[in-house]
């Protein structure tokens, strides 16, 4: 009867264990995509940085005193405001989707937690 009790906690310790190691898989791939994600919307707000800078160096003229106009200047900034009000948006939805998502995350463990402890 001893052996019994003792094997049946075994399971359960080997179970709860299996149990943990997949949450660790599932929690590294999660972080791994989310990973994947910010570095592409970094990499897509650098280009976009990129693409909109143009090639400023190069219009410069040589005689060192650089010719501006006025209009280039108020086109220069719409574009800044433009550029930061657009990521501005994206970093405000990404992080209503991430906390949601934790939140039904965490929301699931409890469950599964109290499932355990039943």
């Amino acid at each position: 009867m001893e052996r019994e009790r003792l094997l049946r906690s075994t399971r359960q310790f080997k179970s709860a264990l299996e149990g943990q190691v997949d949450d660790l898989k599932e929690s590294a791939v999660r972080w791994s995509v989310q990973g994947l994600i910010f570095g592409g919307v970094a990499l897509g707000s650098y280009l976009l940085v990129r693409a909109f800078r143009g090639k400023a160096k190069e219009q410069q003229p040589e005689s060192g005193i650089a010719k501006t106009s006025f209009a280039s200047t108020i086109f220069a900034s719409i574009q800044s405001y433009i550029l930061s009000f657009l990521l501005s948006m994206a970093r405000e939805k990404i992080t209503a989707y991430l906390e949601n998502y934790f939140l039904q995350q965490n929301a699931g463990s409890r469950k599964d937690t109290a499932i355990q402890e039943s």
